[in-house]
């Protein structure tokens, strides 16, 4: 839970209270190999943080073949990026391709969290961002820290 409270602190600032609710509704979850964090079609049951481990986020084509869109590492926020606090059908699957750990939420419990820690939407915002700007490799030379 540290890595994540520490991970978040990057991005803006949490009074001690604040850290609190965010970890009593914290989940520990672990994804052996092959295991699934969301599954296309499926509704979405977290969000989370990945503490360790590697990710693939692929699709099914129309002709039935897997296309591997991209990964996912360590120290990474994974959520709907449009619709973090909400449930939604993902179109693609997070699938763990080593071992995972995540601080992960349930959906419900994030979305009270965000409606309830002032500033934390922000923060989770500058994240996705940062993350956006990596994926697509845009490479800016902008400080979302703070």
């Amino acid at each position: 839970m540290r890595e994540f409270i520490n991970f978040l602190l990057q991005f803006g600032n949490l009074e001690q209270h604040q850290i609190e609710l965010i970890t009593n509704k914290s989940i520990e979850l672990e994804l052996k190999k092959g295991g699934y964090f969301w599954e296309a079609k499926k509704a979405s049951k977290h969000v989370g943080f990945m503490k360790y481990g590697i990710l693939r986020v692929y699709y099914d084509n129309d002709k039935g073949d897997e296309v591997t869109h991209y990964f996912v590492e360590e120290n990474h926020w994974l959520s709907d990026w449009d619709n973090a606090g909400h449930s939604t059908i993902p179109a693609a699957n997070l699938q763990a391709i080593t071992p995972c750990s995540f601080v992960a939420f349930l959906k419900k419990d994030w979305s009270e969290l965000l409606q309830s820690v002032n500033g934390l939407n922000e923060i989770i915002q500058k994240i996705i961002i940062g993350h956006k700007i990596k994926k697509t490799g845009k490479k800016k030379s902008i400080d979302l820290r703070r």
